[in-house]
């Protein structure tokens, strides 16, 4: 009867066990679930937010075409009274001025990306190809002052209108897949915001980023790792193939864009 009882008790005692095991399985697998959750919901509220800084971005980009022509069409010819044969009507602009119409022009166009972080990489880009101010010129007319002429003038609006045209491009969002060879895990940041890192992720896809230059690295346990920089301005859908060595065998890890 004593065996009986103590086989009983062991019985229940290892029923609890179990279901105490059971419930704990259960309680970690829901604990993991819901970090997957949270996760994923971060990640979609990122998404979101370049989605909609995106649409705010190409509404005030689409502005800069109007500004530009405006601002040079206000520029001040120089006058001066004793300009006389030949020079009676050549026209000028002084260089100051169209300098300083140039840099104010530039900051505001620039001045549409804001200072997020988010769009750190693609106001860089935009940057980048936005048209260099041409030196002045001189002319007998006018002596050693430095001078802009009516061409030069036009050749500068020219420029500047046809950047404000292609620059919507960068408020356009794409998608940057990665493929690895073995799996491996992705970083994946804009170099413009060095304090902004980009989440290791498994999942090769890079949802809605932002044109620009990126850094771009790739690591695996027991595998070289490799990291380098990828200019994705010119890309609507990247996509970077990476294949990484393995520590023991001879040569490097590499990525290139496909």
């Amino acid at each position: 009867m004593d065996m009986v009882k103590s086989l009983t008790h062991a019985g229940r005692l290892f029923v609890v066990a179990a279901a105490f095991l059971l419930l704990s399985c259960a309680s970690a697998g829901s604990q993991a679930s819901a970090a997957n959750n949270n996760v994923a919901e971060a990640q979609a509220s990122k998404v979101a937010m370049r989605i909609e800084l995106s649409q705010q971005l190409k509404a005030e980009l689409a502005e800069n075409e109007q500004h530009i022509h405006q601002a040079l069409q206000e520029l001040p010819e120089v006058k001066v009274s004793s300009l006389s044969g030949p020079c009676k009507n050549e026209k000028a602009f002084d260089a100051s001025t169209v300098r300083k119409s140039y840099n104010r022009i530039r900051n505001e166009s620039l001045a549409a990306f804001g200072a997020r972080a988010e769009t750190a990489e693609a106001r860089a880009a935009a940057e980048r190809e936005f048209p260099a101010l041409p030196a002045p010129s001189t002319s007998e007319c006018y002596g050693s002052a430095p001078i802009y002429t009516p061409s030069a003038i036009s050749g500068l609006q020219s420029q500047l209108t046809a950047w404000a045209r292609d620059s919507e491009k960068f408020s356009l969002l794409i998608d940057v897949t990665v493929r690895s060879s073995p799996q491996a895990i992705v970083q994946l940041r804009p170099v413009a915001a060095t304090n902004v890192f980009g989440p290791a992720w498994t999942a090769f896809t890079f949802p809605s980023m932002f044109r620009g230059n990126y850094q771009l690295s790739v690591s695996a346990d027991g595998y070289k790792p490799f990291e380098t920089k990828f200019n994705l301005s010119d890309y609507d859908a990247p996509r970077i193939r990476c294949v990484l060595v393995e520590n023991s065998k001879a040569g490097l890890s590499k990525c290139a864009l496909e």
